[in-house]
């Protein structure tokens, strides 16, 4: 299998982070005294490097939000998929390389309230790192919130380390 600069050996851990939880993360940036404004309408709300989507499905389930997410490795997205039917969510997925996945949000002049990244950031490579960058900076709507929460291979640990609110 192609890896196209993915850490592809092993799979994610079948976890669930309430941390992702779009109405935790407003919350949080509340009590640190942060306003954040209200999306007009349904929130759109995007996870970069799903896992095995327990989050992303999860949060979609109990949600009136758009959410949509993306991972490269195929049992990914296959298990999300049977998580996203069981649990009757509205949530996508979509299983491409992050410079694909670009393309198309571009190409659907796709905005996001949310974007999510949780543990992808060291598992890629430096060019798949600017093509994140480049979804940031045309995907992440004014107001949007950009969470990203780090977790290190071998570790097993997460530290928190940005919850930004994007202003412009």
């Amino acid at each position: 299998m192609e890896s196209y600069g993915y850490a592809t050996e092993l799979e994610y851990v079948d976890d669930f982070i309430p941390a992702l939880n779009p109405l935790w993360i407003d919350f949080s940036l509340t009590l640190a005294g942060v306003e954040c404004p209200k999306p007009q309408g349904k929130f759109r709300y995007l996870e970069l490097g799903f896992g095995l989507g327990n989050s992303l499905t999860l949060h979609a389930s109990c949600s009136e939000g758009e959410f949509m997410g993306n991972d490269f490795i195929p049992a990914h997205c296959q298990h999300a998929q049977k998580f996203i039917a069981a649990s009757q969510s509205c949530a996508q997925v979509y299983e491409e390389d992050f410079l694909g996945f670009y393309k198309r949000l571009l190409q659907e002049n796709r905005k996001f309230d949310y974007i999510i990244l949780h543990g992808v950031w060291s598992w890629v490579s430096r060019e798949n790192q600017e093509v994140i960058f480049e979804i940031i900076n045309h995907c992440l709507d004014l107001g949007g919130r950009l969470c990203k929460l780090q977790c290190f291979s071998g570790l097993g640990g997460e530290i928190f380390l940005a919850t930004l609110a994007k202003n412009l």
